[in-house]
């Protein structure tokens, strides 16, 4: 495509010169005059269009916004028949539409997440595994949401209960398992999928380093506040809401639940990231009960429920 640069003075200029020849028409009756004048002006007419009436090819469209980073949490591994993931925990059966059906498998480009509801289930799929897919790398995901209780006392109590189920089942070699906090932190959204969060920290499944939780949720804050120094505003908000979480977490009594529970259990604790799901969630629980009567800060109400999805999922 071409596009014709117009020079808004030379327009003006021309007009004015039409005026003149039209001007000198009418006043010389001269038929050789006239016609020189005709002829003058169509010259000097087709010399300056030539010079500034230029055709000149579009440049190529920059594009509307920057291109967004992949999703900056990935399973690590070479092909996603090796990778098997279980989801456990209070809040597990909330990645699946049925989870009371008999079996529940979701796949993603790096892995196969399977919920474990029970610990006899956990014991009978990593049995399964050992036998007829002992290449697979397996590990567990701990998913968080901070808003799904309306207070504390709920949260604390039913992690406490799912740690007394699942502390009777000892395994031969610690699990290793990646804990997961979904919250609304910012109102960003990735462009190429507005479904999809934002996620901070990384699954490292060659990772078999036992962390502790404290440390854990103090090199996120670091992590967050480091992001923050490209002063745009969606990581300034992850950073200030993403402290006062963990203020939050470690003032109720939260963080140290999790830590018995990680002490008495079969888990390791590997890694611990954070999903920004810019959305809102359609329920507010106790975390943004103490966000709004601590700090005045309201959070967003999403319209629908929102899919959860899986770190590095499509």
């Amino acid at each position: 495509m071409f596009k014709l640069k117009l020079n808004k003075s030379l327009l003006l200029l021309w007009l004015a010169t039409c005026g003149v020849l039209i001007a000198s028409l009418a006043l010389y009756e001269n038929t050789l005059w006239n016609n020189a004048i005709f002829i003058t002006f169509l010259a000097l007419l087709v010399l300056t269009v030539w010079q500034h009436y230029t055709l000149k090819p579009e440049p190529e469209p920059s594009p509307s916004e920057p291109q967004q980073p992949p999703q900056p949490v990935v399973a690590e591994t070479a092909h996603q028949g090796n990778t098997v993931i279980l989801i456990l925990g209070p809040y597990a059966a909330k990645w699946f539409s049925h989870p009371g059906a008999a079996d529940n498998t979701r796949f993603s480009s790096q892995a196969i997440w399977i919920l474990i509801p029970d610990p006899e289930s956990l014991q009978k799929r990593l049995k399964h595994i050992a036998t007829h897919h002992p290449s697979a790398q397996v590990s567990a995901f701990f998913p968080f949401l901070p808003d799904v209780y309306e207070n504390t006392s709920i949260i604390i109590s039913q992690l406490t209960k799912w740690q007394n189920s699942f502390s009777t089942l000892s395994l031969q070699t610690p699990l290793s398992c990646v804990f997961a906090i979904y919250i609304q932190l910012s109102e960003e959204r990735l462009s190429h999928n507005p479904d999809n969060a934002y996620w901070t920290g990384n699954i490292n499944l060659a990772n078999k380093k036992e962390i502790d939780i404290t440390a854990a949720f103090q090199a996120l804050s670091q992590k967050l506040e480091s992001q923050d120094t490209s002063s745009t505003a969606f990581s300034s908000q992850r950073h200030a809401i993403a402290h006062n979480l963990f203020i939050w977490l470690n003032d109720s009594g939260v963080t140290n639940s999790l830590k018995n529970l990680f002490s008495h259990t079969s888990l390791q604790l590997t890694d611990v990231i954070l999903s920004d799901n810019g959305k809102g969630f359609i329920k507010h629980g106790a975390w943004s009960v103490w966000l709004e009567k601590t700090l005045g800060i309201f959070t967003w109400f999403g319209l629908i429920p929102i899919t959860t999805t899986f770190p590095g999922s499509d």
